[in-house]
């Protein structure tokens, strides 16, 4: 600020001073009224140049401004299609949901209508996994006698104790969903009798490592044969008791609900992350656009300045042009007054994006392609 105001008192002298001069000189003739005086031309170059300055200043500021305003334009405008196109796949899988739903609405009434209510019973998951867990640290004290017999450590003891109760708990629940489905597929079947057969296979080599670690002890109380086979249904009602949990935890028509109503949900929160995503882009495109008018009209500010001081030497020059004068008449020229114009880029905002995508005939032909598929 300092600067200028000294670049602007030196600007006043050197207008008084050749205003004087030319005053002395008898220039411009009192009869002159369509040239303006070389003095005043210096002035208006002189206001031309800062004008233009000022201009390349702002081009050099507006070319970032509409860069982030048209990447941002961009974003949001690609946002809104993929919205839209979000929004139709939401209707299509709304309606297959629903059919979905109608479909096991009538298949339970028809099943209420031949079992009754109690085929509908189903476990709480919260209790079926405490259920579980308890079958699970149950299983972990039975087992882990046996396998001392191989004489590891007690940590690796411990930890095939731990594979086996697992697996046996895992086998159960599988068990219970593969027994809970109408109609499995070959696949399932197999694998049904894979969970059948392998943990009856483990209980019954498990027994038999039971039954010679209880004759390597020696005790004189039950038979080896007896406590191999109490363990065995000891675990077979374990097992068993697991399954039916499994069965009673799974209900197939929640199976056929969540088919549809998983990526139903899937998509309406892919929906409200992108609406909130738009919604802050949006504000954020409006803040850059009060911030580039903003500094637009500070721009602008800025160049009447330059302007009214424009005025203000010409003033200065004409002032003491007339002092210098011999004959005190004022010319006609002084009547009016040099024109100029501001620079086109510090007036109006250039807010075209040619990169940005048309909205409107992305939309038609979104509209025009789900009218073919739903015809």
């Amino acid at each position: 600020m300092v600067i200028r105001d000294i670049i602007w008192y030196f600007q006043r002298i050197q207008a008084r001073r050749r205003g004087r001069y030319d005053g002395a000189q008898g220039v411009p003739v009192p009869e002159e009224a369509s040239t303006f005086p070389a003095g005043e031309f210096r002035l208006k170059r002189m206001t031309d140049r800062a004008l233009e300055e000022l201009a390349r200043h702002w081009a050099h500021i507006d070319k970032r401004l509409k860069g982030r305003y048209c990447g941002m334009l961009r974003e949001v405008r690609l946002l809104k299609i993929s919205l839209t196109e979000t929004e139709f796949e939401f209707r299509r899988l709304k309606v297959v949901h629903e059919d979905n739903m109608g479909a096991i609405n009538e298949d339970r009434k028809v099943k209420r209508t031949k079992w009754g209510p109690e085929h509908e019973w189903r476990m709480n998951p919260l209790g079926y996994l405490m259920f579980m867990l308890a079958i699970l640290i149950g299983e972990f004290p039975l087992n882990a006698i046996a396998f001392r017999l191989f004489g590891e450590a007690e940590v690796l003891t411990y930890v095939m104790t731990l594979v086996l109760a697992v697996s046996l708990v895992g086998s159960a629940h599988v068990l219970g969903i593969f027994l809970s489905m109408e109609k499995p597929s070959k696949v399932q079947l197999l694998l049904l009798a894979v969970c059948v057969v392998a943990p009856l296979g483990a209980i019954f080599a498990i027994a038999l490592v039971r039954e010679a670690y209880v004759i390597e002890l020696g005790h004189s109380g039950m038979s080896p044969r007896a406590v191999t086979a109490t363990f065995i249904l000891i675990n077979l009602l374990i097992y068993s008791i697991a399954t039916v949990l499994s069965y009673l935890t799974h209900d197939p028509m929640a199976r056929q609900i969540r088919m549809t109503e998983a990526p139903l949900r899937q998509v309406k929160r892919q929906m409200s992350r992108m609406q909130r995503r738009k919604e802050k882009l949006e504000i954020r495109l409006q803040y850059l656009v009060a911030w580039r008018q903003k500094t637009l009209r500070a721009v602008m500010h800025e160049a009447h300045i330059i302007t009214n001081a424009f005025e203000e030497l010409i003033q200065e020059y004409r002032m003491s042009n007339l002092e210098a004068r011999k004959e005190k008449t004022v010319p006609a020229i002084f009547k009016d007054h040099p024109e100029f114009s501001l620079p086109v880029a510090i007036q109006v905002l250039d807010w075209y994006c040619p990169e940005v995508p048309d909205l409107v005939a992305t939309s038609r032909v979104m509209t025009s392609s789900s009218s073919k598929q739903a015809s």
